[in-house]
């Protein structure tokens, strides 16, 4: 998205901020919720989206996200009439807005995967363990963490294999040690984002 488009947004909804190319509203607690265009040359599909910031991921991605529902989901390119594009954004967001600040909260957002997301990928099923994790839900995500390790793909990722390790040792010590290493993981996933001070 364009630096015009993005400023052109901001000043119709202030309640959002941006963070590569994210929008979001503030404040942010565990989970990043918002809205965001991905652009090819023929136009932009706009997707809804929740990101769970006390999971050690390296960037945002779309994985706990989806295209809005059509005819919604597609804007035509419209170069160089980006307060144009902006309005139209604004407006076709606006039906799902009060859906995606709901996944903000723990419960909802654990729900929203099991019944709406599934738990296919790897990097899913291990956003869905660790939210259960926030939860207190000890043993569930210690069966999700146990499915997990047992991949073959998990087992050929050296630093995701090891930060399953890590919480399952975590979880065996009790949930509070569980939660403080997410905490850890949040601050830093936060700090990467800038949003909150380095």
């Amino acid at each position: 998205m364009n630096k015009k488009f993005i400023a052109e947004v901001l000043k119709l909804a202030p309640e959002f901020a941006v963070v590569n190319g994210y929008f979001y509203v503030e404040p942010v607690d565990h989970i990043l919720c918002g809205f965001v265009c991905e652009r090819p040359p023929s136009g932009a599909y706009i997707w809804k989206y929740a990101f769970p910031l006390y999971d050690r991921c390296k960037r945002l991605h779309l994985g706990f996200g989806d295209r809005l529902p059509l005819p919604d989901c597609f804007m035509e390119a419209k170069r160089g009439r980006e307060k144009e594009v902006a309005a139209e954004f604004i407006r076709r967001i606006q039906p799902y807005r009060s859906e995606i600040a709901s996944l903000a909260c723990l419960d909802r957002f654990a729900a929203y995967i099991e019944t709406e997301i599934g738990l296919e990928n790897p990097i899913i099923r291990r956003g869905y363990a660790v939210t259960l994790i926030m939860l207190g839900r000890a043993n569930e995500a210690m069966a999700e963490l146990a499915a997990l390790a047992s991949l073959d793909a998990v087992k050929e990722d050296q630093e995701f294999s090891a930060d399953i390790t890590r919480l399952q040792s975590d979880l065996s010590i009790g949930i509070e040690t569980a939660r403080k290493t997410l905490g850890a993981w949040e601050q830093e996933t936060k700090q990467r984002l800038a949003l909150i001070p380095a």
